[in-house]
C-alpha cells in the first residue's frame, strides 16, 4: 500500500483481543484466523453462531431514471410460492435474475398437465403475485450461447 495505513473496522480491537492473525485485505486490517484454529472456528459457527464483519465492504447506491423499477422488480427466489389457476401448487426450487437473458427465471415442480410451454402461473414475490409462464428448457435465447473454443 505504499506506506498508507490500513483502515480498521469497528471490530478491529475485538479481533486483536481475541488473538486473531491480522492481514491486509482491500485496504483494511482484517482477521484471517484466530489462534484456536480454523476447524474450531468452523465448529463454533456450526453449533452456536458466527458473525461476519461486513464494515469493510463497499456501499453503492442505484442511480438513474429507472432505479426504482430496477430495485423493485420481482425476482423469483427459493421458497416463493407458485400458483396455478389461483391454487398453490409448489414453490420456487431455484430462481434469480439471468444477466445473459436480462430476465427473471426460476424452476418449480408442476402437475404434469401444466407443463406445456405458455402455461400461465403466478409467483408470490414478497407478498405480491407476479405473472409468469412455463417455458422450454434450457433458459437461453438463440445466439446467446458462445463457444469457448478458439
Amino acid at each position: 500500500m505504499s506506506g498508507d495505513r490500513l483502515k480498521r473496522t469497528p471490530f478491529f480491537d475485538f479481533h486483536v483481543a481475541s488473538k486473531a492473525k491480522i492481514a491486509p485485505f482491500a485496504r483494511f486490517a482484517m482477521p484471517v484466523h484466530y489462534e484456536t484454529g480454523v476447524k474450531r472456528e468452523h465448529l463454533i459457527v456450526r453449533t452456536s453462531a458466527g458473525v461476519f464483519d461486513v464494515s469493510h465492504m463497499g456501499e453503492f447506491e442505484i442511480s438513474g431514471p429507472d432505479r426504482n423499477a430496477f430495485v423493485n422488480r420481482p425476482i423469483p427466489r427459493h421458497w416463493y410460492d407458485v400458483y396455478l389457476a389461483g391454487r398453490r401448487v409448489d414453490m420456487v426450487r431455484s430462481g434469480g435474475f439471468s444477466p445473459s437473458l436480462q430476465a427473471a427465471i426460476g424452476t418449480t415442480y408442476l402437475p404434469i398437465h401444466s407443463t406445456e410451454p405458455g402455461t400461465k402461473i403466478e409467483i408470490d414475490c414478497r407478498g405480491k403475485r407476479v405473472d409468469a409462464e412455463v417455458v422450454t428448457m434450457p433458459f437461453y435465447r438463440d445466439g446467446s450461447v458462445r463457444s469457448r473454443r478458439g
